[in-house]
């Protein structure tokens, strides 16, 4: 694969993903195609990682491409079949809901697990709460779950699509039982019922650094972060020096040795580049 002329030309599209489940007759046969020369915004390491051309030539000559072309992303290329697209397109939900149907969707469900929803009493009485996200990543008995649960009916506000998408009745009980719930209410929002886990937010909560530096604590933080990640950051070097460049946002999404790289550059030794400088550049 790596000694391959495709390599050589497409180096951006060789990851680690694509070394793992591709084959390089499969890479050269899309590579080649005219469906690549055509439509090349089409193919990514995902597509070369997991379709096959005979399924992409289908789905780009089809109907339903040549109707839709905007739902047709390289997700969808690489992780549907034709044959469920088609039937989800041809369906009587996406007529009635096609707000709903986004190539997320396309990508990852199928028309009967949407049919149930779309049916749902749930989804008659909360329509608000199903997005396309929601059709992409939840399953109806999930979403019923927590609609009938004592959580939704005490917290509504801390339940929206994304909560529904992502999230998972056991651990949301677990969180808003927890003493950490009753303890820092603020902290708990939609976005952390969706993406943490009790566990991780206690040990963050917990700790010592949460104790010293409790503003760079937020919903956010304990949805996407890493308590170990976090513990590096504050106990470097660089938090010491520049503690101004570190936010909530920062502990949530960086890792310290992106920060530390950055930080390295000779840029920032330059008086003409010292204001650029900031949390949003960690």
């Amino acid at each position: 694969m790596i000694n391959s002329q495709e390599f050589k030309k497409y180096p951006e599209l060789f990851t680690s993903t694509t070394l793992a489940h591709a084959k390089i007759k499969k890479i050269q046969e899309m590579i080649n195609s005219k469906e690549f020369k055509e439509y090349p915004e089409l193919f990514t390491s995902q597509t070369l990682a997991h379709a096959k051309i005979e399924e992409i030539q289908k789905m780009v000559h089809s109907e339903e491409f040549k109707k839709y072309p905007e739902l047709f992303a390289s997700e969808v290329i690489a992780h549907a079949k034709i044959e469920n697209i088609q039937k989800i397109i041809n369906s009587k939900e996406f007529k009635e809901h096609s707000e709903l149907f986004t190539s997320e969707t396309l990508a990852r469900t199928k028309i009967k697990e949407i049919q149930e929803m779309i049916h749902s009493e749930e989804f008659k009485k909360y329509p608000e709460l199903f997005t396309s996200t929601t059709l992409a990543h939840a399953k109806i008995k999930e979403i019923q779950k927590m609609i009938n649960s004592q959580e939704f009916k005490e917290h509504p506000e801390l339940f929206t699509s994304e909560t529904l998408a992502r999230g998972n009745i056991k651990e949301i009980q677990e969180m808003i039982n927890s003493q950490e719930f009753k303890k820092y209410p603020e902290l708990f929002t939609s976005q952390t019922l969706a993406h943490a886990k009790i566990k991780d937010i206690q040990d963050m909560i917990n700790s010592e650094e949460f104790k010293k530096y409790p503003n760079l604590f937020t919903s956010t933080t304990l949805a996407h972060g890493n308590i170990k990640e976090i513990q590096e950051i504050i106990n470097s070097e660089e938090f010491k020096k520049y503690p101004k460049l570190f936010t909530s946002q920062t502990l949530a999404h960086a890792k310290i040795k992106d920060i530390q790289k950055l930080l390295q550059m000779p840029y920032w030794n330059d008086i003409r580049y010292k204001d650029l400088l900031t949390s949003s550049v960690a």
